[in-house]
């Protein structure tokens, strides 16, 4: 759904939602363990004049599914290791808000962003067909919180016919 209520303000909303468990081969024969189930959601909204221009996204997700254990497939020291399959459950929100500003000054384009990724990914590796947590195969659950701030300017100087563009900034 996108939405351009007046001039200077937009939406844009998308929801995706897919659960399969029939993916073939090109020679119809179906992949083993190809079940998987995802859910996202992308929503944007940004506010707009001349000069300036601020916007905040927001995204979420979530995937579950059997993966071969090293995301390749099963090969090299992970297929004797690790020969099976494991559960994956990744869920994400992730927000982003960001500012531009450039008036009519040469030495003035600014540009703000603040981002936050929340992600949480689960695993169990598959034995004898079945999943069982206990103290030999555990529920391994990881968690990254990452943040982003960045500011940056870019000063466009000319000298003569030459013109030449200054990029400074922090994140």
């Amino acid at each position: 759904v996108y939405a351009l209520p007046f001039e200077g303000l937009d939406f844009l909303i998308n929801a995706v939602r897919r659960k399969t468990n029939d993916l073939t081969r090109p020679n119809g024969l179906p992949f083993k363990d190809s079940d998987e189930q995802q859910q996202s959601l992308l929503a944007k909204t940004e506010l707009y004049n001349a000069d300036s221009i601020v916007s905040y996204s927001f995204r979420s997700g979530k995937d579950e599914g059997i993966e071969p254990y090293d995301l390749v497939g099963n090969s090299g020291i992970f297929s004797t290791l690790y020969p099976d399959n494991l559960f994956r459950a990744t869920e994400e929100s992730a927000h982003s808000f960001r500012a531009q500003h450039s008036p009519s000054n040469k030495w003035i384009e600014l540009d703000f962003v603040l981002g936050y990724i929340d992600k949480s990914v689960s695993e169990q590796k598959l034995i004898e067909e079945r999943f069982v947590a206990d103290e030999i195969n555990p529920i391994s659950v990881f968690q990254y919180d990452i943040w982003n701030v960045s500011l940056k300017n870019t000063s466009n100087l000319s000298f003569a016919e030459n013109k030449l563009r200054f990029n400074y900034g922090i994140q």
